[in-house]
Parts: C-alpha cells; structure tokens; sequence
C-alpha cells in the first residue's frame, strides 16, 4: 500500500524482478494454516483500495498474485471467493468486435 500511496503522491512505480523486501518476523498470532488465505485476503483488500495498481503495477499484481496462488496450491488451501474476485479482476479483457469490413476507402493521416 506504500507503494500506491507513495505513487498518488507524485513517485513513480517501476517493477525490479531482483528487488526485495525485509520483514522483521514476529511470533505467529494466528495458525499457519491459514496465512496463505490471509495474504490473499489482504491482496484483494489492496486491490479493492487501490484498484488502478492493476494498470499501474501490473506486471508486480501478476506476480505477486501469482506467488500468492502458488503458496495456497502448495497448501491444498483451494479457491474462495478472494481468488475468485481477484481471477475475475485479472482476467483480460474480451477484445470488442471489429466492424464489417467496409467497403469504402479509409484515409490515414499521420
């Protein structure tokens, strides 16, 4: 979410494949079982905040939901309705139809 606020703010996003983050570990509140549902969960919140991170980030959304997808599959954790949201908000877009073939010429300036 920094990220998104960081770039509402005048920063720029730029996707890094080698860039990576620290987080200082705690003691587990919650069972392990659960956390790749959490973070899922916690994805789509972000995305629901911040819904022009799919435009902006996209290759980062991708990613992260991929690795996301992975780590529930690994789990046996199955589908739910987050993934389903998130499926559905990623999902690309059906292209419009072209028109009939015209049969006048068009003019193309450029």
């Amino acid at each position: 979410e920094m990220g998104a606020r960081l770039y509402q703010h005048g920063a720029y996003i730029r996707f890094l494949p080698r860039a990576f983050s620290v987080h200082v570990t705690h003691p587990s509140t919650t069972e392990v079982d659960t956390k790749p549902l959490r973070s899922l969960k916690n994805f789509r919140k972000l995305l629901e905040k911040h819904p022009d991170l799919c435009v902006i980030a996209r290759r980062w959304v991708l990613e992260t939901y991929s690795k996301i997808c992975e780590w529930i599959d690994s789990n046996s954790l199955g589908c739910n309705a987050d993934r389903e949201y998130v499926d559905r908000l990623l999902k690309p877009q059906t292209p419009l139809a072209l028109p009939a073939k015209s049969e006048r010429r068009l003019r193309v300036l450029t």
